[in-house]
């Protein structure tokens, strides 16, 4: 807004049931400032990633065989989504840069992966903490992109065998608020609000607003300087919250 620019961020979430489990797939995907396309980039990430996911899925991948294998080859069979967009788009490959986050959550397990900033957290019973710490690179506000020839190398994975009753994605555009960078953790007041309201909120469209209105807000926006994106999901009931959220 302040720089007159559209919002680079996109996101993606739907469920999937191709047998007797249902299957939650996020996507979330920052577009580089400097990039001249990185708005269709994050978008074609997210879409793309999500649905050789359920393709994958569909055809009778195992949760547990969701390794690191397949999610290199799912993350370099987006990047090739991206280079022929940047063929069709007459622009270079850099120009759709983006960062790009995937969870794939299961009834009793969870898979994720992730390049560049940006964080998923998740409960795990009693907190909130992040699967992955946000990456940088050698300066400030330098990271990782999905275009870039080191992304094989720099692609962040990362199996649960547990349960995953509460998940959240977002973009650097909220680390400094969700994320204590003094304890490397994630900041406990912030997704106790954003969970709580969440869980209790009988129809979640109802938060769209207030959340709009939340992220848009003078304190918040005094914290940050880039694109927000959040992506919460939860399944538990109002009255099962975990100890920080109390």
């Amino acid at each position: 807004m302040r720089s007159g620019q559209p919002c680079q961020d996109f996101s993606f979430a739907s469920t999937s049931r191709p047998r007797d489990e249902t299957f939650l797939v996020l996507a979330c995907a920052d577009g580089a400032g400097s990039a001249s396309h990185s708005r269709v980039g994050a978008e074609l990430a997210c879409t793309r990633i999500t649905r050789l996911v359920f393709d994958g899925l569909q055809s009778g991948l195992s949760p547990l065989a969701i390794d690191q294998n397949t999610i290199q080859t799912w993350f370099g069979e987006t990047r090739a989504a991206l280079e022929e967009e940047a063929r069709q788009q007459a622009c270079t490959f850099r120009d759709l840069a983006c960062t790009l986050i995937l969870a794939i959550i299961g009834e009793n397990d969870a898979t994720f992966a992730q390049i560049g900033d940006g964080a998923v957290v998740v409960d795990n019973g009693t907190v909130y903490e992040p699967v992955f710490w946000p990456q940088s690179g050698e300066y400030a506000n330098v990271t990782f992109f999905l275009t870039d020839d080191s992304a094989p190398a720099t692609l962040l994975y990362s199996q649960l065998r547990r349960r995953v009753d509460e998940v959240a994605l977002f973009t650097d555009g909220l680390q400094m608020l969700a994320l204590d960078y003094a304890k490397r953790t994630a900041h406990a007041p912030f997704f106790a609000t954003v969970f709580r309201q969440l869980r209790n909120c009988p129809e979640p469209d109802e938060l769209f607003l207030p959340m709009r209105e939340y992220l848009d807000s003078e304190p918040v926006n005094n914290r940050t300087d880039d694109d927000k994106s959040l992506v919460i999901a939860t399944r538990r009931v109002s009255d099962e919250v975990p100890t920080n959220s109390l």
